[in-house]
């Protein structure tokens, strides 16, 4: 149909099939809701080694009470509720795919012209689709921002911004995490986050630090990691192993991004959980000359001779 509809320019047979077949997968007609995080991290849970189960506590409040209710047309969680945290979906999770997607995910995964083309045609139709993240381990907390970066594509990453994405997502799934770290992943019902042993070589296929602004960073996206920055994103936000752009930029011994990050804001004395600074850790990584370029940019000449 989306194919018919460029090649033709009438798209209300599109609009009308979107409008049909959509609601039913969604929360609310579209409107979404507001779940509690527990029973998300109960979900993902369930991907664990039996030595990594949680025992869910004797009383849980069941879904409907704490899953939200309308304030002033918006969907609000459950202000009694004993449970302060929570996670706003719009996407079924009775419906969700094989790794917790959204038919919105596969669109932007597939990256088409035609794909692309139906994902923007979904969030014209269902704007809150556009902040449901892959609920599954592997790839849990993934958006659909994340996916457009990693696909190179700017053009879909200001759409996406321009249309309320979250920039401060952060992608917690295995897949992403370092190699050594892998092993101790665990979940606590108190945060939704993924709970990680302190120590790592921060070596990692794709752990590119977390949020959309570093996956940029990482990638070299400089126009993607402008447009998520002028849009309000932090480029100090800490990931789980307490990060920042600029950390990720010395792991990667990216001297090139490391200036254009520091130079649009990004600060390079925060300390990571390792107690480590963008310099240090530069130290501890044997990375030579990012180390002598940051100790260029910190130091402080009192005087010289000549």
């Amino acid at each position: 149909l989306m194919k018919k509809a460029n090649k033709t320019k009438e798209y209300s047979e599109l609009d009308e099939t979107i409008r049909s077949k959509i609601p039913k997968y969604v929360y609310n007609g579209g409107e979404g809701k507001c779940l509690p995080t527990h029973q998300l991290v109960l979900r993902r849970n369930k991907e664990r080694p039996p030595s990594k189960e949680i025992t869910p506590p004797k009383v849980l409040p069941d879904e409907e009470s704490v899953a939200g209710k309308y304030i002033h047309g918006k969907m609000e969680p459950d202000k009694t509720s004993d449970f302060t945290t929570y996670r706003y979906v719009c996407w079924d999770l009775q419906h969700v795919g094989a790794v917790g997607e959204s038919v919105l995910h596969l669109c932007v995964l597939n990256a088409t012209s035609v794909h692309n083309d139906l994902a923007k045609r979904l969030i014209r139709h269902f704007p809150n689709l556009i902040n449901d993240i892959y609920l599954c381990d592997e790839y849990y907390g993934e958006n659909v921002l994340h996916i457009a970066i990693v696909n190179e594509d700017p053009s879909m990453v200001k759409f996406l911004l321009d249309n309320g994405a979250n920039y401060h997502e952060r992608c917690l799934g295995n897949f992403m995490c370092t190699e050594d770290q892998a092993t101790s992943r665990s979940d606590s019902l108190d945060h939704e986050w993924v709970d990680l042993c302190v120590q790592t070589n921060y070596k990692g296929y794709v752990y590119w630090g977390e949020y959309p602004l570093s996956f940029a960073a990482c990638l070299g996206q400089e126009e993607c990691y402008r447009l998520i920055l002028a849009k309000g994103a932090n480029p100090d936000m800490q990931d789980t192993n307490g990060n920042t752009v600029t950390h990720m930029m010395v792991i990667y011994d990216k001297m090139d991004m490391f200036d254009m990050c520091f130079e649009a804001g990004a600060t390079i004395n925060i300390k990571n959980r390792q107690g480590l600074i963008p310099m240090t850790l530069a130290a501890i990584l044997a990375h030579r000359d990012i180390f002598f370029h940051i100790l260029n940019i910190e130091r402080e000449i009192y005087w010289q001779i000549g």
